[in-house]
């Protein structure tokens, strides 16, 4: 067991800081981009102006007959 402050390894200090400073980064990303909102119409994706696309069965049909 750690008996004083000055025995603790560098390397868990540094490990300690740097998980600390990545929650405050990810946490401060939230605060700050919490109000946005998508364009509408003018973002990516098929409101843009282009044609979606319809997903193709996952499996075939049953009314089909199969191919050889």
């Amino acid at each position: 067991m750690v008996t004083k402050v000055g025995d603790t390894p560098l390397r868990v200090i540094y490990g300690i800081g740097a998980t600390l400073i990545t929650a405050l980064i990810v946490f401060l990303i939230f605060v700050f981009f919490s109000g946005d909102e998508p364009r509408g119409e003018t973002g990516m994706g098929a409101t843009a102006g282009t044609a979606a696309v319809a997903a193709a069965p996952l499996h075939p049909r049953d009314d089909v007959p199969p191919t050889r």
